[in-house]
C-alpha cells in the first residue's frame, strides 16, 4: 500500500489534482481509495469563524477517514490533506484568538507520529490565482496566507514534493512514478 497526502492551504487545486491522479491510476487498473477533505461536512463553523470544537472534530474525522482507507485494502490511498493540515488551521485559531487548548500539544505529538504513515507528502503553497470563494471555504487572502505560513513550518519538514502551480504539474508522469513503486 502507498499512502500519499496532498497538503496545503484551501484553494490550491489539491482536490482537482487528486481526481485526475485517481482517474489515471484506475486506468492502470490500480485500486485507489480517496480520503476526501472533511471540512465541507463539518457541523461546526470553519474558516475564520472556526472554534476549538470545530478543529477537534475535523482532526478526528480526518483520522477516522484515513483509518477506513487503510482498512480498505486498496493499493493506493490519496489523501486530500494530511492530518497535519488540520492542526495548522487549529494553530491559527489558537494564535488568532489567543486561546489555550489543553490537548493541542498532545495532538501535535500524535500527528507528528501519524505523518510517518505517509509514503509521500505533496505540498501546495498558496496560489492566489486559485483562491476563490465557494459555498464553504473562505476567499480571504489574508486568512489563507496565515495558514500557508503555518503550514510551511509544520508540514514542509515532511514534504517530498512542492507543487507551486498545480496547472503545470505533470500528473501522467507522477502516476507512472507511483506505479513503479508498487
Amino acid at each position: 500500500m502507498i499512502k500519499i497526502a496532498f497538503s496545503g492551504v484551501h484553494g490550491t487545486g489539491k482536490t482537482s489534482l487528486i481526481k485526475t491522479v485517481s482517474q489515471l491510476l484506475v486506468k492502470y487498473n490500480k485500486s485507489v481509495y480517496v480520503v476526501r477533505e472533511v471540512a465541507r461536512e463539518c457541523p461546526y463553523p470553519i474558516n475564520e469563524e472556526s472554534t476549538v470544537r470545530s478543529q477537534r472534530w475535523l482532526w478526528l474525522e480526518h483520522q477516522k477517514s484515513e483509518l477506513e482507507a487503510v482498512g480498505s485494502g486498496c493499493e493506493i490511498i490519496l489523501c486530500d490533506r494530511s492530518l497535519m493540515d488540520n492542526l495548522c488551521y487549529h494553530k491559527r485559531l489558537l494564535n488568532y484568538q489567543g486561546l489555550n487548548d489543553d490537548i493541542f500539544d498532545t495532538l501535535v505529538k500524535m500527528t507528528t507520529l501519524w505523518m510517518k504513515t505517509y509514503n509521500e507528502v505533496l505540498f501546495f503553497p498558496i496560489n492566489e490565482k486559485l483562491l476563490v470563494a465557494d459555498d464553504k471555504r473562505s476567499d480571504s487572502k489574508e486568512f489563507a496566507m496565515v495558514i500557508d505560513e503555518i503550514m510551511r513550518d509544520m508540514i514542509m519538514p515532511y514534504a517530498n514534493l512542492v507543487i507551486r502551480d498545480v496547472r503545470e504539474f505533470n500528473a501522467p508522469e507522477y502516476v507512472k512514478s507511483i506505479i513503479k513503486r508498487i
